[in-house]
């Protein structure tokens, strides 16, 4: 596999996040990131926030009433 110059300062990196309760479930999400800047508590960060949005996301719809909206042709 050839790699440009420009992609050899990026990694690819796999970050595996457990809950804590009993049921013990695994995420797993993969990271391209710049090897310059990226640090595992940047990555940890950086997941923890998506969950942030998605929560915020799924009520703000609820709210709206968006997540009984369909669209049909």
């Amino acid at each position: 596999m050839q790699i440009a110059t420009e992609e050899r300062c990026f990694g690819h990196y796999l970050l595996v996040r457990r809950t804590l309760d009993e049921k013990r479930e695994h995420a797993y999400y993969a990271v391209h990131a710049p090897r310059s800047n990226v640090t595992r508590q940047t990555s940890v960060n950086v997941a923890a926030r998506r969950w942030e949005i998605e929560t915020g996301s799924e009520a703000t719809k609820g709210e709206c009433r968006l997540d009984q909206y369909v669209v049909r042709r």
